[in-house]
């Protein structure tokens, strides 16, 4: 996959690098895909797949009607840190 990326210098930089690729729970560092296909990001947002919820929301809505969506946020709002 992407990989996480070069690390940056020791210092706050780092600590946010390190904790993205870390859970949240365990503390363990996430896998990454081993696969060769490509992988598409931000930087390429035609055929990136990270930009699209939005349009997928409105495809689904329009397709199910019975659809609903759930948000959970805890009282610290620490799902979101």
């Amino acid at each position: 996959c992407g990989g996480f990326g070069r690390p940056p210098q020791p210092g706050p930089a780092f600590e946010r690098w390190d904790a993205g690729r870390r859970d949240s729970v365990t503390g363990e560092v996430h896998t990454v895909c081993t696969c060769s296909e490509p992988k598409f990001f931000n930087d390429k947002p035609d055929p990136c797949e990270l930009n699209k919820f939005d349009d997928m929301m409105g495809v689904l809505s329009a397709r199910v009607s019975c659809l609903r969506q759930l948000v959970y946020l805890d009282f610290k709002m620490e799902t979101f840190t």
